[in-house]
């Protein structure tokens, strides 16, 4: 089931969002579920990784959709966004918070399926595991995919994105679990890494296309490869 947020202030406007996903939905009421907002601090409010896609209206009164979009973007990196707007010239600002793109209105059929085409698209290529982290004193929603690889210190669990870290608190144990589906495997007591961000492997380290290069035991030595040879085999 699909989760979707309509952000729109105008009651008609929201409504014919509804109509033209359930005729893209062909009437299977069943493959998504619906939730009217009608301002961006509606959305903000209390916001947590619940959509897969949010229809977001750019003029509205008390919260414009460009400023909304850009808060968003701070806690929730991922969700697909794609714009509405009467006035086409304001389109063009919401590619600095990574819109899809953008439908006039009144919207039409055609480039509304076409936008959710991308969406669907998108959301495929973004299988696997959705984190709710912290950053200091917020919560941010991180990609699986964009980890390189996850540590962990006592009970203090960090995850590795480029440049940035963010954490949670657990056991490895139960992160091995929730990840192992997007591909993540241990190479020692302390990390487990992500196949995809795996460059190489040498007599006792994985090194990763960050640069990081993390010892393996010899225990797990014969595991991660089968795995990294498995996880090639695949593509």
């Amino acid at each position: 089931m699909l989760r979707v947020a309509v952000v729109d202030d105008d009651e008609r406007d929201a409504g014919r969002v509804e109509e033209l996903l359930a005729r893209y939905f062909e009437g299977d009421a069943e493959r998504f579920l619906l939730t009217r907002l009608a301002d961006g601090e509606d959305l903000l409010r209390d916001y947590k990784s619940s959509y897969d896609l949010v229809f977001l209206d750019i003029e509205m009164e008390r919260m414009d959709g460009l400023t909304c979009a850009r808060r968003l973007r701070r806690i929730d990196r991922e969700v697909p966004l794609v714009f509405t707007t009467n006035m086409a010239q304001y389109a063009a600002s919401g590619y600095d918070v990574g819109a899809l793109g953008y439908l006039v209105k009144p919207l039409r059929y055609y480039s509304f399926a076409l936008a959710m085409r991308r969406a669907e698209e998108v959301l495929e290529s973004r299988r696997g595991v959705v984190l709710w982290l912290s950053k200091g004193e917020e919560k941010v929603a991180v990609a699986s995919r964009d980890v390189s690889y996850v540590e962990v210190r006592k009970h203090e669990i960090t995850f590795h994105v480029r440049d940035d870290a963010y954490t949670s608190w657990g056991t490895l144990k139960t992160f091995a679990e929730l990840l192992e589906p997007a591909h993540f495997v241990a190479c020692n007591r302390y990390y487990l890494v992500n196949l995809e961000h795996v460059k190489a492997l040498r007599e006792g380290v994985v090194v990763l296309d960050t640069g990081v290069e993390l010892e393996v035991s010899r225990r797990l030595r014969r595991p991660l490869m089968q795995s990294l040879t498995d996880y090639y085999g695949m593509g």
